[in-house]
């Protein structure tokens, strides 16, 4: 998770930066953190239902949201008020925050 989570806040900083950097040039730059989306990848994941959207409904909503030059897309919405809110939570609050997520992802038995 730790390096995931540090390549994804790159990511961000990244089109951030671009986005900043390019707007002069005609060039809009979307940041986009879409939350579990059903691929290989995910399938075996052992997550609770809904949590994981479509790979259209993904597409989709990305798709909406470089057309309307969004600076910053992220769904679904729980996710990303749950991503919003351990950012500007006192550090040790947010670090108990995510300490419970991964330790309730820890629980789940994955799928056999």
């Amino acid at each position: 998770m730790a390096a995931y989570s540090a390549s994804k806040a790159g990511c961000n900083a990244l089109c951030d930066s671009l986005r900043v950097e390019l707007r002069g040039e005609g060039i809009h730059v979307t940041t986009v953190c879409p939350g579990w989306v059903r691929t290989p990848m995910t399938a075996k994941l052992s997550l609770p239902d809904g949590m994981l959207t479509s790979v259209e409904s993904a597409a989709a909503r990305i798709m909406a949201a470089i057309r309307r030059r969004e600076a910053f897309v992220a769904f679904p919405s729980w996710m990303s008020w749950h991503a919003w809110l351990m950012r500007v939570l006192p550090g040790p609050l947010g670090d108990w925050m995510a300490g419970m997520v991964l330790k309730q992802a820890a629980r789940r038995k994955p799928p056999a």
